[in-house]
């Protein structure tokens, strides 16, 4: 899994969102990618956790920690 960002100019002014996104393998051996979570908009301290959060996940042993989950409230 890993953060994704989208850049939008909104009423002149440039907006970044951010999405959790995963790659999953497909029968005929391709991989798509899938949005898991919406984040929306997020300082640069909450993009950080998100990072390291993220980073705790291992896909390839299907073993998963979840070190620190960010509130909305912060």
């Amino acid at each position: 899994m890993f953060l994704r960002s989208y850049k939008r100019k909104k009423n002149g002014k440039w907006h970044e969102y951010f999405s959790v996104v995963e790659n999953r393998r497909v029968a005929n051996g391709g991989t798509v990618q899938r949005t898991v979570l919406y984040l929306g908009e997020i300082t640069s301290s909450q993009e950080n956790t998100w990072q390291k959060t993220l980073k705790v996940f291992d896909a390839d042993s299907g073993d998963q920690r979840q070190l620190f989950l960010p509130s909305g409230d912060s």
